[in-house]
């Protein structure tokens, strides 16, 4: 991954601050330590291999060198934390509409993504990326808020483990062509940095209206395990937090944190 490659491709190199690594245990955890010693909002940082990629519910990352995109954004947002999972929501919507406008364009390819509640990306059921969204706080006061993104691009089938080779794909895999990586990463932080500033801190609405466009089940039963429980019920919309409503025999339960579980189909309007 090269730094000056990616900034060449910027219009506006100069709102981003870039740090670029051949290794870390971790680009969140790296981040998170920069941003503890006062680093400006828009530092990246990204490397080419991870030896403790961070999942949701501290599972690991698979990271292979050279192969993806690992990338962690440092924000530093001023609104009601209630809406912090927002970021989750606008990031997800972004990334996936930039890669299916960006294989169309560019390769003439048409490939549909789907949004898995609350940070996933997957491509008929098989997981393109991920996003974990990890925040420090001052009393109610938002610090600073850890975007990781992991992106599977140009590995082959071979390059994931057995036990992820059902579950998992990149772009390699549905395009038969190798992707520029730094192109990727200009090109997603170029209209992230644009949505962010368009629809944060007050148009929270149009971002859950473009997500619920993307979202995978919604109207259909799922199942939802959470920190305490596993429920099962009709996921009916999403709150103007972007938390999930639950349908429950009638009731509605509103999930702020948990992961849709089971087989989930593809069938968004996008």
């Amino acid at each position: 991954m090269n730094k000056a490659h990616i900034e060449e491709r910027l219009s506006k190199p100069e709102l981003f601050h870039f740090h670029v690594y051949s290794e870390v245990d971790s680009t969140n955890e790296t981040l998170a330590n920069l941003a503890r010693c006062d680093a400006p909002e828009w530092t990246i940082v990204l490397a080419e291999t991870q030896l403790r990629g961070k999942g949701r519910y501290h599972r690991h990352w698979h990271s292979p060198a050279n192969r993806g995109v690992w990338m962690s954004l440092l924000l530093r947002p001023e609104f009601d934390v209630k809406y912090l999972n927002l970021i989750n929501l606008l990031a997800a919507w972004t990334l996936a509409h930039y890669l299916e406008t960006e294989t169309r364009l560019t390769r003439s390819h048409k490939i549909q993504i789907d949004l898995k509640w609350p940070n996933d990306l997957l491509i008929a059921g098989k997981k393109l990326s991920g996003i974990l969204l990890e925040s420090s706080f001052n009393g109610n006061r938002i610090q600073h808020v850890v975007l990781g993104i992991g992106v599977n691009i140009n590995q082959t089938i071979e390059d994931f483990p057995v036990e992820l080779r059902e579950t998992a794909t990149s772009l390699r895999i549905l395009t038969g062509v190798e992707w520029q990586r730094e192109s990727l990463v200009a090109g997603f932080l170029e209209l992230f940095y644009e949505n962010y500033q368009r629809f944060l801190p007050n148009r929270y609405s149009e971002i859950i209206d473009l997500y619920e466009q993307k979202v995978l089940s919604m109207g259909r039963e799922i199942m939802v395990k959470t920190q305490h429980e596993s429920i099962s019920g009709i996921f009916s919309e999403l709150t103007p937090e972007g938390y999930l409503v639950l349908n429950c025999n009638g009731e509605n339960k509103i999930i702020s944190t948990g992961e849709i579980f089971g087989k989930v189909e593809s069938f968004s309007t996008s």
